[in-house]
């Protein structure tokens, strides 16, 4: 049998220990008490996966390792995100929210105009009787009515949106693949994920750096358990960002970049 590279081990175990989480998450449903459920558990396994991959960079400084073994470390991040897929959030709630603004996009509604209050099938604080209500705003009512669990557990519902347009159409992409559901969503994040990891290889290239440090990134549990368990999505920026980084250091290089003096 083949000997496993020390940087796989370290990936394996990795892999292992965030779906042990993945599972734990199921005793994290909507709504519970903290002291019904496993938190020093879950808080504990979270530490030691930090602490494993805290100890990457003493392999990957000494590493030579060929793409084979860089291929088969890209799918253990892809297992790692494929084991949170269908987690439950825990203790989160903040994709409600997100849903919610991608089904009101994706009917080519206005997420701006109304908070998630006003669309109660029993309003809460508006003083529009429904007859009188606007077109879209019964359009609204009749979506939060047809899916009525997502909608009340939106946080700040007397709110409306703060997301900015490319984050709605990204929302509105995940209603069209999973209407409501974080599948859906999930698999946008993963397709964000995917596009920083392209980005972050040609970044460490142009730096002259190998390609595993991206490594870093691709098996951060934090970045793993906050977009693909936690489902926040912060991650929508970096593969942005990173192309700008990448532009200023080819930019940089070509000896065209004005640096202030």
């Amino acid at each position: 049998m083949a000997r496993i590279p020390p940087i796989l081990r370290i990936g394996l175990f990795l892999a292992s220990l965030i779906t042990g989480l993945a599972l734990l998450s199921f005793a994290f449903p909507y709504g519970v008490a903290i002291e019904n459920a496993p938190v020093l558990l879950y808080v504990g396994l979270a530490l030691i996966a930090g602490g494993v991959w805290a100890l990457l960079p003493t392999q990957l400084k000494h590493s030579n390792e060929g793409s084979d073994v860089f291929l088969a470390a890209v799918i253990l991040g892809l297992i790692m995100r494929g084991a949170l897929f269908l987690s439950t959030p825990v203790l989160e709630d903040d994709s409600y929210r997100y849903l919610w603004d991608g089904a009101v996009t994706a009917n080519g509604l206005d997420p701006y105009k109304f908070a998630p209050a006003d669309a109660a099938p029993a309003p809460l604080f508006t003083s529009v009787p429904a007859h009188e209500a606007p077109s879209d705003l019964r359009a609204l009512r009749g979506l939060a009515a047809e899916h009525p669990e997502p909608h009340s557990r939106i946080n700040y519902p007397f709110v409306s949106t703060i997301y900015p347009p490319l984050t709605q159409a990204a929302f509105a992409l995940a209603y069209v693949i999973d209407p409501f559901g974080l599948a859906g969503w999930r698999a946008v994040l993963l397709g964000a994920d995917l596009a920083a990891l392209f980005m972050l290889i040609k970044l460490l290239g142009a730096y002259g750096r190998s390609r595993i440090w991206a490594l870093m990134y691709w098996w951060n549990p934090v970045v793993i358990l906050q977009s693909f368990g936690a489902a926040h999505m912060d991650l929508l920026v970096l593969p942005f960002l990173l192309l700008a980084l990448w532009l200023a250091r080819r930019r940089s290089s070509s000896g065209r970049f004005c640096c202030f003096r």
